[in-house]
Protein backbone atom coordinates (compact mmCIF):
# COMPACT_ATOMS: atom_id res chain seq x y z
CA UNK A 1 0.00 0.00 0.00
CA UNK A 2 3.07 2.54 0.97
CA UNK A 3 4.65 1.52 -2.18
CA UNK A 4 1.93 2.31 -4.57
CA UNK A 5 0.89 5.80 -2.47
CA UNK A 6 4.87 6.78 -3.03
CA UNK A 7 4.11 5.86 -7.22
CA UNK A 8 0.98 7.91 -7.09
CA UNK A 9 3.19 10.28 -5.17
CA UNK A 10 5.83 10.84 -8.04
CA UNK A 11 2.95 10.01 -10.99
CA UNK A 12 1.30 13.35 -9.96
CA UNK A 13 4.27 15.24 -9.45
CA UNK A 14 5.61 14.33 -12.75
CA UNK A 15 2.34 15.65 -14.61
CA UNK A 16 3.57 19.10 -13.67
CA UNK A 17 7.09 18.93 -14.34
CA UNK A 18 7.92 20.99 -17.15
CA UNK A 19 4.52 22.46 -17.46
CA UNK A 20 6.01 25.63 -16.13
CA UNK A 21 9.23 27.21 -16.53
CA UNK A 22 12.14 27.59 -13.70
CA UNK A 23 10.76 29.51 -10.48
CA UNK A 24 12.85 32.44 -9.28
CA UNK A 25 13.75 30.19 -5.96
CA UNK A 26 15.34 27.31 -8.25
CA UNK A 27 17.37 29.91 -9.73
CA UNK A 28 18.89 31.40 -6.71
CA UNK A 29 19.45 27.88 -5.72
CA UNK A 30 21.04 27.18 -8.96
CA UNK A 31 23.36 30.37 -8.70
CA UNK A 32 24.13 29.36 -5.18
CA UNK A 33 25.59 25.90 -6.01
CA UNK A 34 27.86 27.37 -8.41
CA UNK A 35 29.45 29.38 -5.77
CA UNK A 36 29.01 26.76 -2.80
CA UNK A 37 30.05 28.56 0.69
CA UNK A 38 29.01 28.00 4.63
CA UNK A 39 27.46 31.13 5.09
CA UNK A 40 24.38 31.77 3.28
CA UNK A 41 21.52 32.70 5.55
CA UNK A 42 18.44 31.75 4.27
CA UNK A 43 19.47 27.42 3.47
CA UNK A 44 21.47 25.05 4.99
CA UNK A 45 24.69 24.19 3.39
CA UNK A 46 23.93 20.53 2.79
CA UNK A 47 21.39 21.17 0.29
CA UNK A 48 23.73 23.77 -1.39
CA UNK A 49 25.91 20.47 -1.82
CA UNK A 50 23.51 18.42 -2.98
CA UNK A 51 22.07 20.50 -5.23
CA UNK A 52 25.98 21.51 -6.66
CA UNK A 53 26.62 17.15 -6.91
CA UNK A 54 23.38 16.86 -8.63
CA UNK A 55 24.22 19.44 -11.46
CA UNK A 56 27.90 18.71 -11.64
CA UNK A 57 27.00 14.68 -12.42
CA UNK A 58 23.47 15.85 -14.76
CA UNK A 59 23.48 19.57 -15.40
CA UNK A 60 20.97 22.12 -14.78
CA UNK A 61 18.06 21.39 -17.14
CA UNK A 62 14.62 22.02 -15.35
CA UNK A 63 13.65 18.43 -14.53
CA UNK A 64 17.05 17.51 -13.41
CA UNK A 65 16.70 20.38 -10.63
CA UNK A 66 13.01 19.31 -9.74
CA UNK A 67 14.04 15.68 -9.63
CA UNK A 68 15.75 16.05 -6.86
CA UNK A 69 13.31 17.19 -4.08
CA UNK A 70 10.68 15.31 -5.82
CA UNK A 71 12.70 11.59 -5.22
CA UNK A 72 13.70 13.07 -1.73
Amino acid sequence: MLLAMIVLKLLVQSLGLLEYGYFRDELYYLACARHPAWGYPDQPPFSIAVLALVRALFGESLPVVRAVPMLL
